[in-house]
């Protein structure tokens, strides 16, 4: 398995019904660089195929935009949203006809972004889809961007990207990357609230072979504040789906109840091929997730943090971005809220090695007090923080807090926040996770939640 080109689209939705249901969900994209030498641009998960994957249907989306300086005089971005059918036979990588929906464009000297709402499209379930991005004219070098869409579809989408080498490997384990070998806290994602039904997709550019199938199964842990997800204990639930035979890529499964616990944080896909070292290459491997949550009576999306060799945990706003911490902080370093705005959440951070030195980090919120206009970046609003929600002291590796009233506007960035206190803990380089569920202003009795997760960086 090439490592470098697989991709992970993990979604989950959360709800108060027992059931797959069509509520809002979000899928957000990053950019280290908005422009670059690249003039087309499809942008989804972060390598290989660049297509998220959706187990729901989804018949109306909402899409923002922001870049954090002007494409420049006589420059356009146009952007569009393509989507295509999977089924049994197929990969996203497979499709080579896509239905194009037009989204906006970011135009001239001083546009940063746009937003449109209620866009109708009609993705059944399930299917590959991903935004476009079409440069015309003389360009201007630009800053760090964000890219999300808000759907109708009852999930919330994690996302993550492996690297490295391998090749026909026997397991693999799927979270903000995949690790085949190896294996740490970063092939996890965060659940800051109970999980009660599971279900999703799994696809592979690849069938196994005749003979052959790939399982899948769901690991999950219950980290202490001196753990993190790989060294709590883990349990690995019986297998939920499979592929299997010379010629099947994709499989679909509707939720099911594995008996996790309330107290289970941290979440992964297990995948693994019948015969050791033997299944054809699973080259962009996609996997999405839909988790229904309680007893909390909310449904929404989550985000969680992804990883490259220019992350390093600090201070400051945490959301998608893999952004250097010594540079600039853009607009990849914050979440979109929706439309609905936003009324609590829920999240956590979990290090892969403990915090050394002195004092603790302090984990809150922050939240643009308003939203983006076409002339804006997200970093050019103001902003306002909540108290501390959980803190990770010297020689712990994690913290989470519980749904905290927050109030996010609409449409704003908003984003965990780190600092210290105390005196100076440590952590340069070390790998870690976040994630955060919340709920929205529009329905304060059932607390139906939105927030946003993934990542992908062009550059």
């Amino acid at each position: 398995m090439n490592l470098a080109s697989i991709i992970i689209a993990v979604a989950l939705f959360i709800s108060p019904a027992f059931a797959a249901v069509n509520n809002n969900g979000s899928f957000a994209t990053t950019f280290g660089q908005c422009d670059g030498i690249l003039t087309d641009v499809k942008f989804g998960t972060p390598v290989g195929s660049q297509d998220w994957i959706t187990s729901q249907d989804i018949t109306s989306i909402d899409f923002d935009f922001s870049c954090n300086t002007a494409p420049g005089s006589g420059a356009v971005m146009t952007i569009t949203l393509e989507h295509a059918p999977l089924d049994d036979s197929t990969g996203c990588n497979d499709i080579s006809s896509w239905t194009s929906v037009a989204l906006g464009t970011v135009t001239g000297p001083s546009e940063k972004g746009f937003a449109v709402r209620n866009v109708a499209v009609d993705i059944p379930a399930p299917s590959c889809f991903h935004a476009r991005m079409i440069w015309s004219g003389t360009r201007t070098q630009l800053g760090g961007g964000l890219a999300g869409f808000h759907t109708n579809g009852a999930f919330t989408h994690y996302q993550g990207q492996a690297n490295g080498a391998a090749s026909s490997e026997h397991v693999c384990y799927i979270g903000n990357v995949v690790q085949c070998s190896n294996v740490s806290n970063r092939a996890y994602f965060i659940a800051p609230a109970p999980v009660r039904l599971v279900g999703g997709v799994f696809s592979v550019r690849a069938a196994p072979g005749a003979g052959l199938s790939r399982t899948v199964q769901i690991g999950y842990s219950s980290p202490t504040s001196g753990q993190d997800c790989f060294t709590a204990t883990q349990t690995v639930t019986a297998v939920v789906a499979s592929i299997s035979g010379a010629t099947q890529k994709t499989v679909r499964w509707d939720p099911v109840d594995l008996g996790i616990p309330a107290t289970a944080r941290c979440f992964q896909m297990i995948e693994t091929c019948s015969v050791a070292a033997t299944c054809a290459d699973a080259v962009d491997l996609d996997g999405a997730l839909d988790i229904v949550m309680g007893p909390i009576e909310f449904f929404g999306t989550a985000g969680s943090g992804a990883f490259d060799a220019d992350h390093s945990f600090g201070v400051g706003p945490w959301a998608i971005s893999d952004a250097n911490r010594a540079a600039k902080t853009f607009d990849q370093q914050y979440w979109r809220a929706p439309v609905t705005g936003l009324s609590a959440c829920a999240g956590g951070i979990t290090l892969q090695t403990a915090v050394g030195g002195s004092g603790q980090y302090d984990v809150g919120l922050i939240t643009s007090t308003t939203a983006p206009s076409t002339t804006q970046a997200i970093t050019d609003l103001s902003f306002s923080s909540s108290a501390t929600l959980c803190s990770i002291a010297a020689g712990s590796k994690s913290c989470f807090f519980s749904m905290t009233a927050f109030k996010v506007p609409a449409s704003a960035g908003f984003a965990l926040n780190v600092a210290t206190s105390g005196g100076t803990p440590t952590s340069s380089g070390v790998p870690f996770n976040w994630g955060v569920v919340c709920s929205t202003a529009a329905n304060s009795t059932l607390g139906a939640g939105v927030s946003i997760g993934g990542n992908v960086t062009i550059r």
